[in-house]
């Protein structure tokens, strides 16, 4: 809320409809922050004298547009406090002055975590949005072709996490880029290191990528993807 507020001012006297500019004037006062305006009927030409009036200014109500400067963050055990940018369409409100932000308590293990921006001074209204924490991933030591099938190894994720991972999801593709014919086998228990994919075509190149998954909270997150190995069949 930053024009300011002019309310339209009917001045009469003796039943008769005054002209503004040629029978007053008007001047208007604190008409942009939500509280009381006030505006000032000044008299003039045959018209002397003046009155000024208070006028009450709303807080105005809105759903703001709320951005996290990062909505997916890798478990590092220190807690995770995105940055927070709030408009009201195209403006920018100011923290503080215009908002207040609230973070859910902890935001150190995977999970997802709320945040809360409440709106105040010439704003009323609130929105929650949300960011997650996922677990570390991995990455491929080994991937060895045999008939039809490529045995993978990888690194074990060893991080101490207050919860240790569910296990591995492992996708592998004939495409490089994953963009179709993809096929994935999750993989329980972080111990696990190694797994045969079994059932390939022969003589061809696979390609695979493999990730950390935990299931906390009733939901599963994933890690983002390892870097792509490759690996032919016999």
């Amino acid at each position: 809320m930053h024009r300011r507020i002019t309310p339209a001012v009917t001045v009469k006297y003796e039943g008769r409809k005054l002209k503004e500019d040629t029978d007053y004037s008007l001047t208007y006062s604190d008409n942009i922050k939500a509280g009381k305006g006030k505006v000032t009927v000044e008299g003039s030409g045959v018209f002397g004298g003046s009155v000024s009036v208070e006028f009450n200014i709303a807080r105005k109500k809105i759903t703001p547009a709320v951005k996290l400067s990062k909505a997916s963050f890798t478990w590092n055990g220190k807690a995770q406090t995105p940055g927070v940018t709030v408009k009201d369409g195209g403006v920018v409100l100011k923290k503080n002055s215009d908002y207040t932000v609230t973070y859910a308590k902890g935001r150190k293990n995977t999970g997802t975590y709320a945040v809360t921006v409440s709106l105040k001074g010439n704003y009323t209204g609130s929105k929650k949005v949300t960011f997650t924490i996922v677990p570390k991933g991995t990455g491929f030591t080994r991937a060895a072709g045999s008939k039809k099938a490529v045995t993978l190894t990888w690194a074990r994720q060893k991080t101490k996490m207050p919860k240790v991972i569910t296990g591995y999801q492992i996708q592998y593709s004939l495409r490089k880029d994953f963009k179709s014919g993809n096929k994935a086998v999750n993989v329980g228990g972080y111990t696990k290191t190694a797994r045969k994919i079994s059932g390939l075509a022969a003589k061809r190149t696979y390609y695979f990528r493999v990730r950390t998954y935990m299931k906390t909270g009733g939901k599963t997150y994933y890690s983002s993807w390892s870097k792509v190995k490759a690996a032919r069949t016999k």
